[in-house]
């Protein structure tokens, strides 16, 4: 492994010294455009993502929307009102808070993010037949919950049906069912926000301030607006390897582009399917394994420290070949018991459950005198720091906000019918996951993360389901629509940490600009959601491009509530086990990097391992991870600083074109044309 540089480059970026003479930053200019991107993403999102399955503006954490608005305005807004005098152009602060408002909007509105729920309540009945019987559980919902069921909890197929095949003529989209049920889902999606917020703010200034964590998906719009208020073309648009990075990525993807259009025009192949080349035992064990390339991972990948992303693709094979060394040993696959309903193994899934409980636990423990002295603050046991009046919100409010969101979601959960102690489970590990997903973010950059397992699947398979368990019985439904409200993908605490980070930095009005995430958020859920219900009804669900929303999901919730009616059988054992050999290796592994600097696995890369983000990242990752190694240890940190622009420009190339499709798919009515994993 090589020597790390110091991150001195993404410190300059942020960085400015309190004689710096800095423009007036206005928060209405910002927080007007934030609202009209807010109401841009919410109406066209589902679009893009749900009816015509194009490159989602989000779905991902350095979000093509996002970077989309920020190229708007540094390259033709800010240069127009530049015409207009000096005192009317964005300055830069204004410019990196409209950036991180679409780090929201565009996240929720769409793919991997919380606006699944529509389809979900409806399509769990509309699947339902006599043969799977899964009516026996879903009409104990209430009606309040889902548009799908009366009252007296008989089917309502005239809601239904026109959602999955449209509406006939004369036919009406049926607001008035759906009002009740989309304001309870509005108001929980909402409530996650506030939560996952109210822990950012509690966390911010440990993982930013003590311990200095990297945060590299902050290096490109900072970089993209270095130079904003002393010039109209920064550095970074001058820099030719810039432009050489951009120019690689946006050729590949123009010609691709091209041959959808044109198939004489030969297209570069950067996908391969590896089925064919492990068809023999015991190669054939490692199932679906992807090889194809991400210009922007890799330009990402290329400002991770080596020890990061040479963990992030060396774990991602060392599950792998768990599943050729059970084989070996003679375990044949099927009598492997599975982490249903994935088709991940449970000695190598719940090593990943350990590994989630094992961060958490270090993160808090690590944290353990900035939290005691929240803690304290909230309970008036003691007085607030400088440091507590530049946050997003105060400590006591960010304390009791966390736990007052939280006991919202879980009396929702129980009203709704599912165990309390299931809805506490639940929305204890949503917030498990999200910090450590968050944490994940912070250090890695990663484009996008995911998990494996489901908090309702550990509970089954650790302590039971079917009747007369808090899992099954007139509980069922209930515990599986818990997690109808959205897709961790997207989740927005990494948001929220990455803008409370940046905001800090900057020294800009957090409190304020809180009000403003939380409203750009609450405008786009609500748009986002009344688009994805009139897009259904106008064209059917089933016409959709995009087939997860409207058909697997919906689905999922549905045969999940009725095993968890029927119940299956326990493997308890196997789940302690094997949580505990993944919480022991993230604690072993954080032994050896606090005891030997020379250690080259990083937690990271375990807890990464397995996801869908990592199947089809690994290969990016490991080119950005092989290319800095290079650097470095052939040119030294200078060489390294020098070369960087050539990756952000293969980053923001390859951004670029997804947005300049999106545009010409929309002219020409193409559907299916994807630039994201």
């Amino acid at each position: 492994m090589t020597t790390e540089p110091a991150p001195t480059p993404i410190k300059r970026a942020i960085a400015q010294s309190d004689t710096e003479e800095r423009p007036t930053f206005r928060i209405g200019r910002a927080a007007v455009l934030s609202l009209i991107l807010a109401v841009f993403f919410g109406l066209v999102s589902p679009l893009i993502d749900f009816k015509w399955g194009n490159t989602p503006l989000g779905s991902q954490h350095t979000a093509p929307g996002a970077i989309g608005a920020l190229l708007l305005l540094v390259l033709v807004v800010n240069p127009l009102l530049g015409l207009l005098g000096r005192r009317w152009k964005l300055s830069r602060d204004e410019m990196l808070v409209v950036y991180l408002s679409c780090l929201f909007s565009a996240l929720v509105a769409g793919i991997g993010g919380h606006n699944y729920w529509p389809s979900e309540i409806v399509g769990a009945f509309y699947y339902a037949t006599p043969g799977n019987k899964w009516m026996d559980f879903l009409g104990a919902l209430p009606s309040w919950l889902t548009p799908a069921v009366d009252a007296t909890g008989h089917y309502r197929a005239g809601i239904v049906e026109p959602f999955y095949t449209g509406l006939t003529p004369g036919q009406y989209i049926p607001w008035s069912a759906w009002i009740v049920p989309m304001t309870v889902w509005v108001s929980v999606v909402f409530a996650g926000l506030v939560m996952t917020g109210c822990l950012s703010v509690i966390l911010r200034a440990q993982w930013s301030d003590n311990e200095a964590l990297a945060f590299p998906l902050l290096r490109l719009p900072l970089e993209m607006t270095e130079d904003a208020d002393t010039s109209p073309n920064g550095s970074f648009w001058r820099n030719s390897l810039m432009w050489i990075g951009f120019g690689l990525a946006a050729s590949i993807q123009l010609i691709n582009g091209l041959h959808l259009y044109f198939p004489d025009i030969p297209e570069i192949p950067m996908f391969l399917e590896t089925g064919p080349l492990f068809s023999e035992a015991p190669w054939n064990q490692m199932g679906y394994t992807m090889l194809q390339v991400f210009p922007l991972a890799i330009g990402l990948s290329f400002l991770l420290t080596t020890e990061i992303s040479f963990s992030l693709w060396f774990f991602f094979w060392f599950f792998k070949f768990q599943y050729i060394a059970a084989y070996v040993l003679g375990y044949s696959p099927t009598t492997l018991p599975s982490v249903m309903p994935l088709s991940t193994k449970v000695f190598n899934g719940y090593q990943e459950v350990g590994a989630y409980i094992a961060i958490a636990a270090l993160t808090l423990w690590t944290g353990r005198e900035h939290i005691g002295y929240i803690v304290r603050r909230a309970f008036g046991k003691a007085k607030a720091n400088d440091r507590e009046a530049t946050e997003g919100l105060s400590y006591p409010v960010a304390f009791w906000g966390l736990l007052g969101s939280f006991g919202f979601l879980v009396a929702w959960g129980s009203i709704s019918g599912a165990h309390p102690l299931v809805a506490i489970w639940y929305w204890g590990s949503y917030l498990v996951i999200s910090l450590v997903l968050s944490r994940v973010l912070a250090d890695s950059g990663l484009l996008f993360v995911s998990k494996i397992h489901d908090p309702l699947t550990v509970w089954r398979q650790t302590f039971g389901s079917g009747p007369g368990t808090m899992m099954g019985g007139s509980h069922a439904a209930a515990n599986s629509f818990l997690s109808a409200t959205g897709d961790m993908r997207s989740c927005l605490m990494p948001s929220w940490i990455t803008s409370l980070k940046l905001i800090s930095d900057r020294k800009l009005p957090a409190r304020p600009l809180f009000a403003l995430f939380c409203a750009v958020t609450l405008i786009t859920i609500v748009l986002a959601s009344t688009t994805h219900i009139r897009i259904s009804y106008e064209s059917g669900a089933l016409s959709m491009a995009a087939p997860y929303t409207a058909r697997s999901a919906p689905q999922g919730l549905a045969s999940a509530a009725a095993l968890f009616g029927r119940g299956e059988p326990v493997q308890g054992g196997q789940v302690v086990l094997w949580t505990v050999v993944g919480g022991l290796m993230v604690f072993g592994m954080s032994l050896m990097r606090s005891r030997f600097a020379w250690f080259p696995f990083h937690p990271t890369g375990f807890v990464m391992a397995q996801s869908w983000a990592m199947h089809n990242l690994w290969l990016s990752v490991f080119i950005g991870w092989a290319a800095k190694s290079l650097v470095t240890r052939f040119g030294g940190n200078d060489a390294y600083r020098k070369i960087t622009p050539l990756f952000l420009g293969l980053a923001l190339g390859d951004i670029a074109m997804m947005l300049f499709w999106l545009l010409v798919d929309g002219w020409q009515g193409r559907t299916g044309h994807v630039l994201t994993p």
